[in-house]
């Protein structure tokens, strides 16, 4: 049996997996090279959600660079990582990124230190994106 799935979700392959134990996924190749570049950054940014929501809870920073490593993504080119890091960001529980690293984000931690990032500030301007 043969099915196609077109969905939005990040995760479906690894759910799916588990109530559909030995399924075989093969890759949809597009044939316009748009689709095949958002594809792309769509598995890329899979990768890097997964391997961030897989670290310990004793890591409190990642680098991009050691993310990329991470997530098993050194062949993908710079501008593309960073388009599926953005990607993969939005709405990730627990992280926020300065630059190009990724910070754990712990309120209390960061209160007693006074390093709050500047998008979590209730003082002036607070930048949400």
């Amino acid at each position: 049996m043969k099915a196609w799935l077109i969905h939005p979700y990040l995760d479906l392959q690894k759910t799916l997996g588990q109530i559909m134990v030995g399924v075989q996924w093969d890759e949809w190749v597009p044939q316009d090279d748009t689709m095949c570049q958002e594809a792309m950054i769509h598995r890329s940014a899979l990768a890097i959600r997964l391997a961030m929501l897989g670290l310990p809870d004793e890591v409190m920073e990642i680098s991009s660079t050691r993310l990329k490593k991470l997530s098993g993504l050194e062949h993908l080119k710079s501008r593309t990582f960073t388009v599926a890091r953005e990607k993969a960001e939005a709405g990730l529980p627990g992280w926020y990124r300065e630059k190009y690293t990724f910070y754990r984000w712990q309120w209390w931690q960061g209160k007693k230190s006074g390093n709050v990032p500047k998008q979590y500030s209730l003082w002036g301007n607070a930048e949400f994106s």
